[in-house]
């Protein structure tokens, strides 16, 4: 029994020693993969916080005062400390211990990005705290690959970069007619829809028909003095006549869609990110960006129940 007591003694002293030698004070964690993104778009989209939760691996969680979200895997808080130009300090919280990471996105061409997640964990020289942080590290960068992963999927798809899904489309109603008016402050829907009722007219006196949905672009320069143009598709070419002007979009080009359901602040919002859009790819416009007023405004008033698409021609 001693004999067995003894060879205990000295293997655990043995497991001890190779734990002091060959186990390190500081574990180095890395996760790397490359993503398939727009550079601009992704700096932009991951240095805000709150869009983590739309492709967090798990369920978002509200601090116990209900006050904000907070991201949680596996018991564990993740949160932004810092951001910088191409990185983002993440701050990894287990019950008092935190461990400081970095999120790196690096630019490999305008449409790829090398994404790597890192971060390093110190120990004691204590045996037991080493193997106990060399356990802890390891599931640790479990769960950053299961969370890059998660991210990884959700930025495949190119939309996600932005606030609203924007769509790539081709022109369809190419011959229009269009008429303006200046107003000061931002223009009441009666204006608008008296400009529309303007064309219809001119567009019924020359044997013309609507072919499509009200085209609208509202813009101004100092937020005082504003120029609304608005445009009706028609199915045939009508000469200009006074304030009313025949336009003309190349069919079949492309252009840039998404879908608005509110008022002027959800579309101008639409317009932002579609502008972002145009930007991170280098895109041009060959004509203005427009609204199609889908919702007729007239017998709709609650601006929470307007539908707008609104559209930006690109090449």
């Amino acid at each position: 029994m001693k004999k067995w007591i003894l060879l205990l003694f000295i293997l655990l002293v043995i497991v001890i020693g190779g734990v002091c030698f060959f186990v390190p004070r500081s574990f180095q964690i890395t996760e790397t993969t490359s993503l398939a993104v727009n550079n601009k778009a992704f700096a932009r989209n991951i240095l805000e916080e709150r869009n983590w939760k739309k492709w967090w691996p798990t369920k978002i969680e509200l601090k116990k005062d209900g006050s904000a979200d907070v991201l949680v895997f596996n018991n564990k808080t993740y949160s932004i400390i810092e951001k910088k130009l191409t990185s983002a300090v993440v701050a990894i919280t287990t019950n008092s211990d935190t461990v400081l990471s970095e999120l790196f996105f690096l630019p490999l061409s305008p449409d790829s990005i090398n994404l790597q997640w890192a971060a390093r964990v110190s120990t004691t020289a204590n045996p037991i705290d080493k193997l106990q942080t060399f356990f802890k590290t390891n599931a640790l960068k479990k769960d950053l690959h299961a969370i890059i992963e998660s991210m990884q999927q959700h930025y495949a798809v190119e939309t996600n970069l932005y606030e609203l899904p924007i769509q790539k489309d081709k022109v369809q109603d190419s011959t229009l007619i269009s008429t303006f008016t200046i107003t000061q402050g931002y223009p009441a829907t009666g204006i608008i829809y008296q400009l529309v009722d303007q064309l219809n007219a001119y567009a019924q006196k020359n044997g013309a028909k609507q072919s499509g949905i009200p085209m609208l672009n509202i813009n101004t320069a100092d937020s005082i003095s504003y120029r609304t143009q608005v445009a009706l598709p028609i199915n045939k070419k009508l000469k200009d006549s006074g304030n009313i002007a025949y336009r003309w979009m190349l069919g079949g080009g492309n252009i840039l869609v998404t879908e608005v359901k509110g008022g002027p602040y959800n579309i101008n919002k639409a317009f932002v990110e579609m502008e972002k859009y145009v930007q991170d790819f280098q895109r041009t416009a060959p004509a203005i960006p427009f609204q199609s007023l889908v919702t007729d405004r007239r017998k709709e008033p609650d601006t929470s129940k307007w539908i707008t698409r609104v559209y930006w021609p690109v090449m």
